[in-house]
């Protein structure tokens, strides 16, 4: 049984283990190091060092699950990806340093994305005005309770 955030999440998983050879277990893995933004702006990107640095995949499996899901992924949603990332530059940048200072003290991304979202809904359109310290605050305090 496997359980998810939200339904990209959920998507991406299946487009994962429909490529030949990945199995649940890795896409889980992949799920748990990797959020779904990450995912697809890597596979935007072709940049197959983000897939790499996935505990269990290496270089070739990278590629193709970078390549795969390419082909899978309608390009409408790539797309969108890429042009959220140009609305919010800043708040992107504060988000991937608040993600990388969490990942770095031992949480997986799964939990992470879980704090963010519960931080998001009790914020509301304030969360893109908070700074990285007040970010990591309060991340930190919903990560405890779980």
């Amino acid at each position: 049984i496997f359980g998810f955030s939200d339904e990209q999440e959920r998507e991406l998983f299946l487009k994962i283990t429909a490529i030949k050879g990945i199995g649940g277990k890795t896409s889980i893995s992949v799920l748990s190091s990797l959020s779904s933004d990450e995912i697809l702006k890597g596979v935007l990107s072709s940049d197959v060092s983000i897939f790499t640095r996935v505990p269990g995949i290496g270089k070739k499996t990278a590629e193709r699950i970078c390549f795969e899901l390419k082909n899978l992924i309608p390009e409408e949603i790539l797309l969108q990806t890429n042009r959220a990332d140009k609305l919010l530059p800043g708040q992107s940048n504060t988000l991937s340093t608040v993600t990388e200072a969490l990942r770095s003290l031992g949480f997986n991304q799964g939990d992470i994305n879980s704090a963010f979202g519960i931080v998001r809904a009790a914020y509301g359109n304030d969360f893109t005005g908070l700074d990285e310290e007040r970010l990591i605050k309060a991340a930190l305090k919903e990560l405890q309770r779980k």
